[in-house]
């Protein structure tokens, strides 16, 4: 069976409507998260990513794509763009070149999308919009007499689903901190984090990744997901959670949360990455906090470096400690520092993939010199920047100090900090510093074999 995804975004409307910012950003994550073996599955070969398309384009394309499907097969459609409602209650989507004057003749109506996927029997297909008034595309379809609470029990299921952004009388937001659009940075967030999938099962159904969707978005925005479904039978795959295979333990000796990294090839260094064996082992999900350390210095006598102020002080990755600092307290918790390929791998997945997120260079989704933050943020703000192995905060907030020869005068430091530009925040940039060093912007986390676990 085939999966496909169709995501298109339309930001340049050339006065004809307000631009948008982050259309275009959204199609793009989306379509990646979506073609991404480890996540959605959709085959890159079937499926199609457009961005500003005009009618002729849009139509062609959502047309040729679901006649290549068949019976059994299956299609994500996801719009980032603006919409508008007909007087006779449709939701209309509007490519690049519509004109308020003709909506009728340059904007496409929902039911196109219907049309093209009843006329070539595409058993499943969830449609994922974040636009404007896109409520109006869930209620003007029925609930399904299967399944009306939309609570479904098997998976690989059959049937038609509408994910909307908003009620059918809301506008959609974007927010310059995410990076996108609110209901594409629920979306996303719901599947890079894993959250989504509640039940632990390692795949993400509709009806959870719209739970998540609408926790996230509700409680950022004046605006109010909704979901509906046609002839459903069973939960629509989505998503898989690549971390359900990625155990997170507490570790015994500073009860902090470690994730697992299993042993692997991975993609990595910065100019020609190159393929590498890693053994297993387990990595601090967060930096080392300022409670963290002050536990430690509290159970030992060891100097107390300065701490941030704020109500979340305690939360930020410690700072002002040397590469002895660091390497004392990993002892004391019976760990150690990861090595530079340890720490980039948790960071970059197998992959190779530049951003911990994935490939789009987004400032958004770290805490760096264009965040504008000016100081470190609590580790676990960044929840869209986590990497593909559940790590937080491995792109900006503090460079980290990584292993060293006991004989060497310098240490390798990674990631990047609220003080470096975006592109030195890139896992695979590789920096050094004196191991005496102590600055502001300088932290750590820790590892440990799996044996020692």
């Amino acid at each position: 069976m085939t999966r496909a995804a169709l995501c298109i975004g339309v930001g340049s409307y050339n006065g004809s409507l307000p631009d948008l910012a982050y259309a275009a950003a959204d199609a793009k994550a989306v379509f990646e998260i979506l073609t991404d073996g480890n996540y959605g599955a959709c085959d890159p070969e079937v499926s199609r990513l457009l961005i500003d398309p005009d009618r002729s384009a849009l139509e062609t394309t959502v047309e040729s794509l679901v006649r290549r499907l068949q019976l059994g097969d299956t299609v994500l459609f996801f719009y980032a763009g603006h919409a508008l409602a007909s007087t006779g209650g449709e939701l209309l989507l509007a490519p690049v070149g519509y004109d308020h004057r003709l909506p009728l003749s340059t904007a496409i109506p929902m039911s196109f999308v219907d049309s093209v996927l009843d006329e070539n029997d595409v058993a499943s297909a969830a449609l994922l919009l974040d636009c404007c008034y896109s409520g109006i595309a869930s209620s003007s379809r029925r609930r399904s007499a299967r399944s009306p609470d939309l609570l479904l029990e098997a998976l690989s299921g059959r049937g038609r689903v509408v994910i909307s952004a908003t009620s059918k009388d809301q506008e959609s937001r974007e927010f310059e901190a995410l990076g996108h659009g609110v209901f594409t940075a629920g979306l996303l967030d719901g599947i890079r984090t894993g959250e989504a999938d509640v039940d632990a099962d390692g795949v993400i159904g509709h009806s959870e990744l719209f739970r998540h969707i609408y926790t996230f978005v509700s409680s950022r925005a004046d605006q109010e997901p909704t979901m509906w479904g046609s002839d459903l039978s069973g939960e629509l795959f989505i998503s898989k959670n690549p971390r359900k295979e990625f155990s997170e333990i507490t570790w015994d000796g500073d009860q902090r949360k470690m994730r697992r990294v299993p042993t692997g090839q991975a993609l990595l260094g910065a100019e020609v990455p190159e393929v590498t064996d890693v053994g297993g082992y387990f990595i601090d999900t967060y930096p080392v906090t300022v409670a963290d350390f002050q536990v430690f210095c509290n159970a030992t006598g060891h100097p107390e470096p300065p701490q941030p102020d704020g109500d979340d002080a305690a939360q930020r990755p410690v700072t002002h400690v040397t590469h002895a600092d660091a390497e004392a307290y990993a002892s004391w918790a019976g760990k150690r520092l990861p090595t530079e390929i340890e720490w980039e791998r948790a960071a970059r997945g197998d992959d190779g993939r530049d951003f911990p997120w994935g490939n789009a260079p987004t400032p958004a989704k770290c805490n760096c010199r264009e965040s504008g933050i000016g100081e470190t943020s609590a580790v676990a703000r960044y929840r869209s920047g986590v990497s593909p192995f559940g790590v937080f905060d491995m792109a900006g907030n503090v460079w980290e100090w990584c292993s060293a020869d006991p004989e060497a005068r310098r240490a390798p430091l990674r990631g990047g900090s609220f003080n470096s530009p975006f592109a030195t925040c890139a896992p695979g940039h590789a920096n050094d510093a004196s191991k005496t060093m102590l600055d502001d912007d300088t932290g750590f986390r820790c590892a440990a074999d799996i044996a020692t676990a």
